[in-house]
């Protein structure tokens, strides 16, 4: 299939890797060409606004099999996901939600909404007291399948070690990719120059076959 995934954030790279191994991927967003090579995907990135009509032309939404729109911002995944529907009239499209109670004005236009907020949570409230590693500074790990996908969702406690160090900097955990930092209750998504402190709690995922 031919799929585009809109936006860069931490779940968008985790898609576009996990279905580029099978399907042929576009990734779009301002940053896409510099994410890309980072994370070293097997895709055609497309530089460029994703709410900008002509980058949705260079990208060849139109002949997309699904779209799916995982930027950080809910309101440009809307925005997005309506014009690769109503525009360029792709059958399926996906979006990432944040505020669980805006999945009827995702539906009202024919979007498939998908909360991460409610996978995350939760996958951690089921599984959080069930680790089955013996890993230093881990303090719960939950497997959630997403799109048909299995993820391992790691939380890891910062130490002396590891205080004061930005996100970036940090060991790339067996592989997995750092979603974000949990702080006094309140999910931070990813900047590579946040500085995590004592307390804070790195929440990491991981695919697992």
């Amino acid at each position: 299939m031919q799929i585009v995934v809109l936006g860069t954030s931490t779940n968008a790279i985790i898609l576009a890797e996990r279905l580029s191994r099978t399907h042929d991927v576009v990734l779009v967003d301002t940053d896409a060409s510099e994410r890309a090579e980072y994370f070293k995907l097997d895709v055609t990135p497309i530089d460029g606004v994703i709410i900008d009509t002509a980058v949705f032309e260079e990208a060849g939404v139109a002949n997309a099999d699904v779209v799916c729109a995982l930027s950080s911002s809910e309101n440009t995944n809307l925005v997005a996901a309506q014009i690769a529907k109503h525009k360029f009239g792709v059958k399926k499209v996906i979006a990432c939600t944040y505020d669980t109670e805006e999945f009827e004005m995702f539906q009202d236009v024919g979007v498939t909404p998908i909360s991460a907020t409610d996978l995350t949570v939760d996958a951690f409230i089921k599984k959080i007291h069930d680790s089955d590693e013996d890993v230093e500074n881990q303090l719960g790990v939950s497997y959630v399948n997403l799109f048909g996908d299995n993820y391992k969702f790691k939380l890891f406690k910062i130490d002396d070690s590891t205080e004061g160090a930005k996100l970036k900097n940090l060991a790339d955990t067996e592989g997995g990719v750092i979603l974000g930092v949990l702080r006094d209750g309140e999910l931070i998504n990813y900047d590579p120059s946040f500085k995590v402190s004592m307390n804070d709690k790195v929440l990491v995922a991981e695919v697992y076959e």
